[in-house]
């Protein structure tokens, strides 16, 4: 009945309810009561211990700031609590002062205690663990359009939380369609939003190559329109992208996808990849030519940049990098006579001998910058030689992943089911009159449904990533391709997620107003009235387009 006339009341007034049976993605342990209290939007922040560090207090003041532009949205609320018995504080303890940001090793467990008008007590086990505990609190704290205050309803409330995955993450893809800073920095803040922790950009492919890299500046003339058409990204414009991530707990990787998907590269260094017919006919085919002299020169120099470039010692001491790895097109190989030849002297009988070929230079590069190397599903079934404790990101055949995990070897993610580009992304082909319903798909996507799963096993799933591939998307409908679906794949890699209910409906109809208000252009799942605030988030959507003009 309690949940049912809360969500009543939030269509009826269009208020984007942030109580505790509204919590996305949901928490580990909740305890709540049937109290209200009044919170002041003076709200401040004493951090108890864990902040002697300048950079640890700067880091937590920061999130901090905009966890109160977040929470406290309508200026003319009532701000006269001098008199009032409103929360006024939140004590803040770290366990730990760490700013490694490293989604495999960080701390990211929180506790919330608010038991009494005198302060919200937060332990973090990290800096970036408090930032989730300030998310939880945005959730928590609610505008009430009767009182015109800010309350925490169902107090007193504690909660403990931490995340059953530690890589929580979403793919962008800004080689099919480029997408501005702004437009990636806007994903950012939605990842925030849904406490997932990693933003994975697949950078370039067969369609362009957009990455401006110091050593191979003229790969860039694969960017659309060239590499003076303003569709390129700098080595500049990378590291603030990166700095702005790891300030909200989003680890930024980059991904070089090699040796296939290797057609962008041809605009600036056709030298290195293979000049064939097939892949005249189908971009898709070209693929990296390992008889060139200069490939893997050149192919090293960009993985190299790129790792410098996105893996910065003040944001981990841990270094990533997506290697790609999948759909290798062979049809350019084996119509050129150069790399037959080439293969002859070398000793290489098969394509996937070639292939091994570029993985063996690629760890090359990994291992010079004591980095790991992540790759797609193709790489672990192939037999690449791959290093111990490489992560394998499986997208097509689910039971990869098991297989994985078995192994024993490799850290292993999901993406399997949570292809947002997909019109039919479950498993067992389950369609929907309206494409946004497949939001239901992704929490029914539990990465431990197929097979037989041991504990040591399952501590070998790492987590997963949504995947939004833009053949179809821009910077001008990709939050409302990406969200609020991918809320879904964040609550199954937070909270064990109990699959699709009319429930879990309704708590994502009151998420994305919140999204919505936070600037993002989450699209509706369901007919509803406007969210409260919604015209503050869209001003501050519309300002997101406006810093690119």
């Amino acid at each position: 009945m309690k949940l049912t006339f809360v969500f009543a009341i939030a269509l009826l007034f269009s208020c984007c309810l942030a109580s505790v049976d509204n919590l996305w993605p949901a928490v580990k342990v909740l305890s709540s009561g049937d109290d209200t209290y009044t919170v002041s939007s003076d709200l401040t922040l004493d951090c108890v211990s864990g902040c002697e560090d300048a950079t640890v207090s700067s880091f937590i003041n920061d999130g901090f700031d905009r966890f109160t532009q977040t929470t406290f949205w309508n200026e003319s609320a009532y701000t006269n609590y001098l008199s009032e018995d409103a929360l006024p504080l939140i004590s803040l303890y770290l366990t730990d002062d760490s700013l490694d940001l490293d989604p495999l090793t960080m701390d990211q467990s929180y506790n919330i205690t608010c038991t009494s008008t005198d302060n919200i007590i937060v332990s973090a086990g990290s800096p970036f663990a408090a930032l989730y505990a300030f998310t939880t609190l945005t959730q928590l704290i609610e505008y009430d359009t009767s009182s015109n205050k800010y309350q925490l309803v169902g107090a007193p409330i504690i909660i403990v939380d931490e995340p059953r995955f530690p890589w929580r993450g979403l793919m962008i893809d800004t080689a099919r369609h480029f997408l501005p800073i702004s437009t990636i920095k806007r994903q950012i803040r939605a990842l925030v939003q849904n406490k997932l922790n990693v933003l994975h950009v697949h950078l370039v492919d067969a369609q362009s190559f957009p990455l401006v890299t110091p050593s191979v500046p003229e790969l860039a003339q694969g960017a659309y329109n060239g590499s003076n058409g303003g569709n390129t990204f700098t080595q500049d414009e990378m590291e603030d992208l990166v700095r702005y991530g790891f300030a909200r707990g989003v680890r930024v990787i980059p991904e070089i996808d090699v040796p296939g998907h290797s057609g962008g590269w041809r605009f600036g260094r056709p030298d290195v990849v293979t000049n064939c017919s097939c892949g005249e006919s189908n971009v898709n085919n070209y693929s990296l030519d390992p008889s060139s002299d200069t490939t893997i020169p050149v192919m090293s120099e960009v993985f190299s940049d790129t790792i410098d470039m996105f893996n910065l010692d003040d944001v981990s001491s841990k270094s990533y990098i997506h290697c790609g790895g999948d759909e290798v097109a062979t049809c350019c190989w084996n119509g050129s006579d150069a790399v037959k030849e080439w293969m002859a002297e070398e000793g290489i009988s098969s394509y996937n001998g070639v292939t091994e070929y570029f993985t063996e230079n690629i760890n090359d590069v990994l291992n010079d910058h004591d980095a790991s190397g992540i790759f797609w599903e193709e790489a672990f079934s192939n037999g690449m030689p791959l290093a111990e404790g490489d992560i394998i990101q499986v997208w097509s055949d689910k039971s990869v992943l098991s297989q994985c995990a078995k192994d024993g070897s490799f850290n292993c993610l999901l993406s399997t089911g949570w292809y947002l580009d997909q019109q039919i992304p479950s498993l067992d082909g389950t369609t929907h009159y309206e494409w946004k319903d497949t939001y239901q798909d992704f929490l029914n996507n539990e990465p431990f449904s197929d097979g037989t799963w041991t504990s040591a096993m399952m501590e070998n799933v790492k987590g997963g990533e949504a995947c939004m591939w833009s053949e179809q998307v821009n910077q001008h409908d990709i939050d409302a391709r990406v969200w609020p679906r991918a809320c879904a794949t964040a609550d199954v890699l937070w909270a064990q997620s109990s699959g699709y209910s009319t429930t879990a409906k309704d708590r994502l109809i009151g998420h994305r107003c919140r999204m919505v208000r936070g600037g993002i252009g989450a699209g509706p799942i369901a007919p509803d009235a406007p969210c409260e605030g919604e015209d503050v988030g869209t001003k501050a959507w519309a300002q997101s387009f406006l810093e690119d003009l």
